[in-house]
């Protein structure tokens, strides 16, 4: 699985950046895996195309999405050209990290009870 994308930019150097990450195990407070909260919650979809090609996802990593066990996030990347290679390459995933944990943070609020039920 690939953890970033970058996609396309603009002429100021803001690029689109897809990253993806797994799903954490286990269930929320109503019994629910998150990855099954994921799916139901209409949450465990993708923004890219699929095929091998520049910009596009693989099956495998779709499939991952579909079924909630990877979970998917897009941010705004503003290059800096003074940044070396190293430089802008440990940026890009210090973003990615950080923003992959805020999602997870999120889902854990939001989807904290989804899928239960009372009789």
């Amino acid at each position: 699985m690939s953890k970033l994308h970058v996609l396309r930019g603009t002429q100021s150097l803001d690029y689109t950046i897809v990253v993806h990450g797994p799903t954490p195990a286990g269930n929320n407070s109503a019994g629910v895996a998150w990855s099954a909260c994921l799916v139901a919650a209409g949450l465990a979809q993708t923004q890219m195309t699929i095929g091998s090609g520049p910009g596009q996802i693989s099956q495998a990593e779709a499939d991952g999405i579909a079924a909630g066990t990877t979970m998917e996030a897009v941010f705004s990347f503003t290059d800096e050209p003074a940044l070396t290679t190293p430089q802008r390459n440990a940026l890009l995933d210090a973003q990615a990290t950080q923003l992959l944990q805020g999602l997870q943070d999120r889902y854990a609020l939001e989807l904290k009870w989804f899928g239960a039920v009372r009789n």
